[in-house]
């Protein structure tokens, strides 16, 4: 074999060697999370309040239970849905890194989405076995089999998470400075200062939105602005823009919501933000 041909059967290799390592690395994230062999279970496509689980479909409730009465760890959900207003999964994607990217496009390619919502573990109850609990959007809740139900109006109340707006516990970003969060009448500024995931709290809330300003200015850009065209180059260089992804918003352990919270951005980072 001349040495020609010896290089270019190296250099095949090492190309499909790095495509075989780079598919098994992306399949590794998006499976590592279920290592521990746990069922997946699945939601209504047509009803987020429904879930097959053991062969039977159970209904989570509005009813929701402390930490304290989590018992063993049965299965796993483990998806970032888009709902509609009714309900109704427009999109799902498997939680895990990377799961928040391109979120600011949801409503663009789905114009009927009304809310994001996690749903991730199953548990059994401690002392119980007339229920389970569901890790859904930050919280734990009750979940019955469907056939035990007869009062409706204990569902799982999928229209309080679309409702919006930060006056019903939701976290926006401000229409004024694009570095500030609100939440429930209050204003937080983003800091600076960063936090370790293992000093997060309760999980609170997921913004999901991309938001481009001008760093000097801190106020958000239009779509006409973004769009305009520079044709001298002077207008961007001067407003020094930058855009940032917001995700999950945490409590962080030990401190009040009232005076800060812990906010994702660009899915990278932990940051602080105060309340003014």
């Amino acid at each position: 074999m001349n040495n020609k041909k010896f290089l270019y059967i190296i250099v095949v290799l090492s190309i499909f060697c790095g495509i075989i390592f780079k598919g098994c690395d992306d399949v590794f994230n998006e499976i590592k999370h279920v290592s521990d062999n746990k069922p997946i279970c699945s939601l209504n496509t047509d009803d987020v309040t429904m879930f097959d689980y053991n062969q039977e479909q159970y209904r989570i409730l509005d009813e929701q239970v402390s930490e304290d009465n989590i018992g063993e760890l049965v299965a796993h959900i483990n998806k970032l849905v888009t709902i509609d207003k009714n309900g109704k999964i427009v999109n799902q994607r498997n939680i895990g890194i990377g799961a928040t990217k391109n979120l600011s496009k949801m409503k663009e390619n789905y114009p009927d989405a009304a809310a994001i919502l996690p749903f991730q573990n199953i548990y059994k109850a401690k002392k119980s076995d007339s229920f389970l609990i569901v890790d859904v959007d930050g919280s734990y809740r009750k979940a019955v089999l469907s056939k035990s139900i007869t009062d409706k109006k204990k569902v799982f109340n999928i229209k309080d998470k679309i409702k919006g707006g930060d006056e019903n516990g939701e976290f926006t970003v401000s229409k004024n400075d694009a570095t500030q969060l609100c939440c429930s009448g209050k204003v937080y500024q983003v800091t600076n200062s960063t936090i370790a995931e293992d000093k997060l709290g309760q999980y609170l809330d997921c913004i999901a939105e991309s938001v481009t300003f001008d760093a000097n200015k801190k106020k958000p850009l239009t779509k006409k602005e973004l769009s305009a065209i520079d044709w001298q180059g002077n207008k961007q260089a001067k407003e020094a823009r930058k855009t940032w992804l917001y995700s999950d918003v945490y409590e962080i352990q030990g401190r009040s919501t009232d005076d800060v919270v812990a906010v994702r951005i660009n899915d990278e980072k932990f940051y602080i933000a105060k309340k003014k």
